[in-house]
């Protein structure tokens, strides 16, 4: 995706991100960024609004983990259970807190880490599970080292939207980039 950004805009400078954004929109009009992918996009009518591609939101638990053995967990699964996170906006840890918990959060423990490659070395190594998007865990269960479990009997299921402002003078690199990421999406196990 990148190759094909750079080779047909080779002017355009790209820094990626990674640190969580709360709001989106503010995030643009601040100028800190150009486009912005998010699973819950602001509806402002001064931006620019690109689905992307679906995932899932699953639990991760260590090989032979009891929760690895169920159809879904839901919230009351955790409760005994160390949750390991890595960045993520308020305000989706709060859509996931509402999904599955009836009521505040009950768990033993809570432990935040900024990399998603930690968070599953520690979920591996047995210290807790985490929540995390199935398609960062495809390598993981081909070599054994880790098991997804569904959340929630239906699932948990997100939709990617890239977000920019109208007019925006680097639009046509944006759309490129958006376009590329649609192309490819996700491995077709998850999309």
């Amino acid at each position: 995706m990148l190759q094909a950004l750079l080779a047909e805009h080779p002017q355009v400078e790209l820094v990626l991100q990674s640190d969580a954004v709360g709001n989106a929109a503010e995030y643009l009009q601040d100028d800190r960024g150009d486009v912005v992918l998010c699973v819950i996009p602001p509806s402002q009518a001064q931006l620019t609004r690109v689905p992307l591609f679906k995932d899932e939101l699953v639990l991760a638990v260590p090989r032979g983990h009891a929760l690895g053995h169920k159809p879904f967990v839901q919230g009351s699964d955790l409760t005994d259970e160390t949750l390991i996170q890595n960045s993520a906006s308020p305000v989706e840890r709060e859509r996931v807190i509402a999904k599955l918990f009836d009521g505040p959060l009950k768990l033993r423990h809570v432990l935040r880490l900024p990399a998603t490659e930690a968070v599953l070395d520690l979920v591996q190594a047995g210290i807790g599970v985490s929540i995390l998007p199935s398609f960062t865990l495809t390598q993981r269960i081909a070599r054994g080292e880790v098991e997804a479990v569904r959340l929630t009997r239906r699932g948990f299921p997100r939709a990617w939207t890239g977000v920019f402002r109208k007019g925006s003078p680097l639009e046509a690199p944006i759309r490129t980039l958006l376009g590329q990421l649609k192309r490819q999406g996700l491995p077709r196990k998850y999309s």
